[in-house]
This record gives structure tokens, sequence and C-alpha cells, in this order.
């Protein structure tokens, strides 16, 4: 018989458990199981209960633990940086690095003698120019003070022109080059055999994340044909995406890829911060066979208590489906 309370799994699966409200007493937690691949600390904690941004960490453990639960289901689900690297310079967040910057800089005199104003101007703008080329520290400069030869000099930032990085701009879309060697991690992680046994399973599991901020995802659907878009805040087709789904069934060998049907998922979060959640139910309501009819409400719960329960779980004994399912249903009741 499965536990009333979360708290019974104390004595039944003999774990350590401290409610949510009490989390910081898990100040030196420091659990890891070796199926969900991931160590559960207070950090990954933390991040949940104080409504912050869900890391590759949070998605790798989780999504880790769904697909252990449902053994049964043929889900194969790829790695966190699958498309970060498939398509690089449509996600990958861009580096400071590549920001060039023009100032127009208006110099203002405060005091200087005439005989020596050339060689301190020479040394200011030396100075100035060292800045400048940092493109991490000048980025938030609005009025910049230096002295020079016991003389103080005001510069004040006038305008800022930030010029779209080229490199990214002509990177390909599509690194078709390194497909075969992110799917064959994938096989992998899923304990497959090959990359054309991908197209046997019933849905392939691809989490994307934008520029480091955002999280999306796509559901093939191997039996159904059909490429499933997920985007819980932007609420657009993403056809560059699309495509590169299409290359990835070209690519595993699925012929008649124009049948395919394309639905699109807006689920739509209230915040902006919970998007990694929004993406793992659309994983979990996979599993379930449940209609994607998850909203804010529902996912604030999994925020509140669900994640942090099966986290906390999870960490110490292998999480069934049987339980799994206990676990949610005792904070949705």
């Amino acid at each position: 018989m499965m536990p009333m309370k979360i708290e019974d799994l104390q004595e039944t699966h003999k774990i350590i458990y401290v409610h949510p409200q009490n989390y910081r007493k898990y100040s030196m937690i420091d659990e890891r199981n070796s199926l969900y691949g991931v160590t559960v600390d207070f950090r990954f904690l933390q991040e949940i209960l104080t409504n912050q941004y869900l890391t590759s960490s949070h998605l790798l453990f989780y999504c880790n633990l769904f697909r252990h639960a449902y053994q049964h289901k043929k889900i194969a689900i790829a790695q966190c940086y699958f498309f970060a690297e498939y398509m690089e310079a449509s996600t990958k967040q861009i580096d400071n690095s590549i920001i060039d910057t023009s100032l127009l800089v208006k110099k203002h005199e405060l005091s200087i003698k005439q005989n020596t104003q050339n060689s301190q101007q020479q040394n200011t703008n030396q100075e100035l120019q060292s800045q400048i080329a940092n493109p991490q520290q000048q980025q938030n400069i609005i009025v910049k003070n230096l002295t020079s030869n016991n003389q103080k000099w005001n510069f004040q930032i006038t305008n800022i022109q930030y010029v779209q990085n080229t490199t990214i701009q002509n990177k390909e879309k599509y690194n078709i080059n390194k497909l075969e060697s992110l799917l064959t991690q994938m096989v992998n992680q899923n304990d497959l055999k090959d990359i054309q046994s991908l197209k046997n399973q019933d849905y392939l599991f691809f989490p994307i994340n934008q520029q480091n901020q955002h999280w999306i995802c796509l559901i093939i659907s191997l039996k159904e044909k059909k490429i499933k878009f997920f985007d819980s805040y932007k609420q657009y087709l993403n056809e560059d995406i699309i495509t590169a789904a299409k290359e990835i069934l070209k690519f595993i060998g699925v012929t008649m890829i124009s049948e395919y049907a394309i639905s699109t998922h807006f689920n739509k979060q209230s915040n902006g911060y919970d998007c990694g959640i929004f993406t793992l139910l659309s994983l979990l309501y996979t599993y379930q066979n449940l209609p994607y009819d998850y909203n804010q409400q529902i996912v604030t719960k999994y925020r509140q208590s669900i994640l942090y329960n099966l986290a906390i779980v999870g960490s110490q004994i292998e999480v069934s489906q049987e339980l799994l399912e206990r676990i949610i249903k005792l904070q949705q009741q």
C-alpha cells in the first residue's frame, strides 16, 4: 500500500525527508543517484523553490527520472545541448566578446596648464582606449572619471552602437556534420542499439535552450507522424527548428517526411522563469498519454512542491511509475 503522506516515505522507503518550507535544513545535502546522473545539492533545491530558471542539470535529472519510471514507453530523450550544437547560430548565447562598440566621447577639461595639455590628453586618451577595448567593462559605462598627472578628466558616453556580429550571422543554420555524433550520444543515453533504432521509438524528445534564457521543446511522434512544437512564452512557430527536425528524421532513415503534420502547443506561462517546467510537463504528459492541457496553475504546484519532492526522493532511491504518480497526486489533492 502506498503512503498517504509524503512524510510516510521516511518509514516505508527509509529516506530522509524535510518539508519544502524547511528546505534550508538541507544546506549540506549532496546526494547523487547514478540512475539520474545529477547530484542534488542545496543549490539544486533552492533554484526550484525560489522561482529561478531551471538549468540543464534540472532537466537532465527529471528527464532521466521520468524515463526510468516509464521504462515500457518508447521515448528517446535528446541531450539538453543537442540543439545548441546542431543549431549553434540560432540557439547559442552570443558572447560579450563579439560586441563591437563605437563611442562618441565628449571631453571636459577641468583645469590644466597650457604647456602640459597635449601630453596629458595623450595619456588620458590611452587610458580611455584601454577601457573601450574591453567590451565586458565598457558596456555599462556612463560617466568615467580619470586622473592624470594630478589633473581630473571627465568623460561622458553620449552614444553606444551595437554592431551585429558577422561571424554568427554567416554561420550555417544547421551543423549537419555534427548530427551523427549527437545522435550517437542520444542512442547511448537511451540504451539503444544504433542511430537507425531511433526510428523505431514512439517519440523523440528534444529540449531546446535558446540563448541560455528560455526552454522550448520538440516532440516527434513517429507513430502519429507529427512534429509537435512547444513554446510557453514566445508563442510562435520557429520554422528553422521544424526544418531541423525534418533533417533529423531524414538522417535516422525515416521516409515520407512530407506526410508529417506540424502541431503547436503554446501553453502560456505568466512569468519569466517557468519555461523549464512547462518543457518538463510536455514530456511527462507524453509519458502519461495525457492531453497537453497543463497550465500555469499546475506548473506552480510542480514548482512549489512536486519537483522538490521528486528530487529529494529520487536522489536517494529509484522512483517507480507508481511512486512517481503517487507523489504527484499527493500534491494535487
